[in-house]
């Protein structure tokens, strides 16, 4: 069983579809761990919408490319296009990448020069001390954390676990 860490952001519509991806997540993956949520500036791409970015962690038995193709599946529902070979300078609905894997039976954190966007590190970090693999959560200014509402729970000023009270198919191929 591994622990994956899953960096996401929308910049369409996020008060809409940062919602609505944790309750497709959370239909598969549970529980489902959501750090705090920045919006940032979109970086190397023409558009002026902003970016609601945040991380997730849960366990599963899939591969990372059988979870990468879960996930590229949920952005699909969502309106993403992933056959544009221009996609990752559009705007989205939603993007989900595997950012970090680890052994849920013993977990270890990635090392700090770690390849990500600048924005990430701080959520991973966050996510990593929610599920006790740090002993402090890194700072985030206030004025850039935002706040969704998923299953009558707000998401975003603090981690958040949406609990298991749905079946798990992570198991599942489909």
């Amino acid at each position: 069983m591994s622990l994956y860490f899953i960096a996401c952001g929308s910049n369409l519509s996020p008060q809409i579809n940062v919602p609505q991806a944790l309750e497709l997540l959370s239909q598969t993956f549970r529980p489902l761990h959501v750090s705090r949520m920045l919006e940032t500036k979109p970086v190397g791409m023409a558009t002026r919408n902003n970016f609601y970015n945040f991380c997730i962690a849960f366990e599963s038995s899939l591969t990372p490319s059988e979870l990468k193709r879960q996930l590229n599946k949920i952005e699909i529902i969502m309106g993403r296009d992933r056959k544009d070979e221009n996609r990752s300078e559009k705007d989205r609905p939603m993007d989900l990448d595997i950012a970090y894997r680890t052994d849920a039976a013993n977990p270890t954190l990635p090392p700090m020069d770690f390849e990500i966007e600048p924005w990430v590190r701080p959520l991973l970090d966050d996510l990593f001390q929610y599920v006790g693999l740090l002993a402090e959560s890194p700072t985030l200014k206030q004025e850039f954390l935002r706040e969704v509402v998923v299953e009558n729970t707000k998401v975003g000023q603090r981690p958040t676990t949406l609990p298991s009270n749905a079946p798990d198919f992570s198991e599942t191929d489909e």
